[in-house]
């Protein structure tokens, strides 16, 4: 069982204070959280820190982006699911997903589970796509929408100073 503060429980915002190079708050230091989808109720739990981390608390996630969920990821995530629900469900069906700056991975598995059969996750940072590509195997390994397997590709991509026009024809949503 997953314990989490009241105050982080299924992805709830909190204030973000200012550190060199980032933001930071609470729940960040946290080993895993759990967002829970309301369209379809599929709980994602995500792991925090690196693969250094001790069972108790998360590595270090001050000033460094990518290791942890921010509220703009959780934002994401919440946008794409009312998305799915305003469009009965239609929207990421034979869809492929490219995210520039997946993180933890939050927003990449949420489309995937949401029915995307192809969803590329995409960060410019090895240690970053090693902490996604854990997550996406931790909430992935059984997912199936209407028969399809859903695949996510996590990958090592320099995207900064990139035009996502671009990859038009890598992905239909970017």
């Amino acid at each position: 069982d997953l314990e989490e503060p009241m105050e982080c429980r299924n992805g709830a915002l909190m204030a973000e204070s200012s550190v060199p190079g980032a933001y930071q708050q609470m729940c960040m230091n946290l080993p895993k959280r759990m967002i829970q989808l309301k369209s379809t109720g599929d709980s994602i739990v995500i792991s925090q820190g690196t693969s250094s981390s001790s069972t108790k608390e998360a590595s270090s996630v001050a000033g460094r982006t990518g290791v942890a969920i921010w509220n703009s990821s959780l934002l994401l995530t919440r946008l794409i699911d009312n998305l799915y629900m305003e469009t009965s469900g239609t929207i990421f069906r034979d869809q492929t997903v490219l995210e520039l700056g997946c993180g933890t991975g939050l927003a990449s598995i949420a489309c995937s589970k949401l029915g995307s059969p192809h969803v590329y996750a995409t960060d410019g940072n090895s240690e970053v796509i090693a902490l996604a590509s854990s997550n996406i195997q931790q909430n992935t390994k059984t997912d199936e929408v209407g028969g399809t397997k859903m695949i996510i590709t996590p990958v090592e991509f320099q995207w900064g100073l990139l035009n996502a026009i671009d990859y038009a024809d890598t992905a239909d949503i970017i």
